[in-house]
């Protein structure tokens, strides 16, 4: 091999290396799946009042519009039905009310469901 052509593949050799070490990762690409929560009152509820029930829903695809569908255990839903936030009377329950929110829109594989349960004061 003439020995003008070894240097020039040695050169070659370190500026591929290079290249591929220089290389940027591509940015990790965010979940299609969001993060549900639920929160309500953390104090025991009064028989006979309203409160209220907050759904968050973070992250996932940014182009879905979430969507809401409510249930609960006891009492009845006052208003809210369809929106990330519910009132509940309690009118006639006892014990526990457990508020479920169904968030619609994403990915058929993502798990898109959370709950919070409130006591009612004993009378």
């Amino acid at each position: 091999m003439p020995k003008k052509v070894l240097p020039l593949l040695l050169l070659l050799c370190v500026c591929l290396a290079s290249a591929a070490v220089a290389q940027p990762k591509s940015p990790a690409k965010p979940s299609p799946c969001p993060e549900v929560t639920v929160t309500g009152p953390s104090d025991l509820v009064k028989p006979g009042t309203s409160y209220k029930v907050t759904a968050e829903v973070k992250g996932g695809d940014k182009d879905v519009t979430p969507t809401y569908n409510w249930t609960i255990s006891n009492g009845v839903i006052e208003s809210g039905q369809g929106t990330s936030t519910i009132t509940i009377d309690t009118t006639g329950a006892t014990g526990t009310i457990t508020a479920t929110v169904d968030v619609g829109g994403y990915d058929r594989d993502c798990s898109t469901s959370a709950s919070s349960t409130s006591e009612i004061e004993p009378k």
